[in-house]
């Protein structure tokens, strides 16, 4: 079994992993063109917030924009990527249960 440090202490790892009640997911598409002249939105990646309340699943999500850049980008519409941009959009927040 794996020890985990914690503030300068060892702790044995937990055997048990609990899901919060709710969760909040929200897909990430990407504009792709698969004929000349014809664009589809493909779904490229989706993110998943876990938490006590509906507040703090939404705090994930904003911290998450400062370690991820295309999480960020997603939100603005455009990445830059290999000398040209994706184009993306997300998907409505859906919040579970």
């Amino acid at each position: 079994m794996a020890q985990i440090p914690i503030n300068g202490q060892i702790i044995p790892e937990p055997v048990e992993y609990t899901a919060p009640p709710i969760t909040l997911i929200i897909t990430t598409y990407e504009l792709v063109e698969d004929l000349p002249g014809r664009y589809f939105w493909n779904a490229s990646v989706s993110h998943l917030f876990h938490g006590e309340t509906i507040e703090r699943v939404y705090q994930l999500s904003e911290s998450h924009k400062q370690t991820d850049a295309f999480y960020k980008a997603s939100f603005e519409g455009r990445f830059p990527w290999k000398g040209g941009v994706i184009i993306l959009k997300n998907s409505e927040p859906q919040i579970i249960r």
